[in-house]
């Protein structure tokens, strides 16, 4: 049996390479941490990452496990800053559903749901990534939520 040492990862952005020269040195593997970090983890010998993103995304997360560049690892991170315009866990169930997962979209206290603005304004900005997501370009002016 193949043991995997997975890390808890840290919220601090400032200590990127730092954070990811610790985990080779502690023998993790996979790593729990920003999707900015994929590329720079890979390079330090992790084998694998864990990410929010990869529920609603998991084609654009996988392509930067499996070959990971800086580029898409900007692009996830540039998919994260997107996101955080909303409430997280309810916009990524709402994705799910506008990609045809027979999901609820509603979420359990403390996190919210969507209002009816953020709906609209999400339900406008995800197409372009979940064309991404499917190999097609993101145009430049779809990539931020109005």
């Amino acid at each position: 049996m193949t043991r995997i040492r997975i890390s808890h990862g840290i919220a601090a952005i400032g200590l990127a390479l730092g954070f990811a020269a610790a985990h080779a040195a502690s023998g993790t593997t996979v790593s729990r941490h920003q999707e900015s970090l994929i590329s720079a983890g890979m390079e330090r010998g992790a084998k694998g990452s864990v990410s929010a993103l990869a529920t609603a995304f998991p084609e654009l997360v996988a392509a930067a496990v499996r070959a990971p560049t800086h580029e898409r690892s900007a692009q996830l991170a540039e998919l994260r800053d997107g996101l955080e315009a909303f409430p997280r866990h309810a916009a990524l169930r709402r994705i799910l559903r506008l990609r045809g997962v027979p999901i609820r979209e509603d979420v359990r206290p403390p996190l919210r749901g969507l209002d009816d603005g953020e709906r609209e304004a999400l339900e406008s900005w995800a197409p372009a990534w979940v064309d991404a997501a499917s190999g097609r370009s993101v145009p430049q002016e779809a990539r931020r939520p109005a």
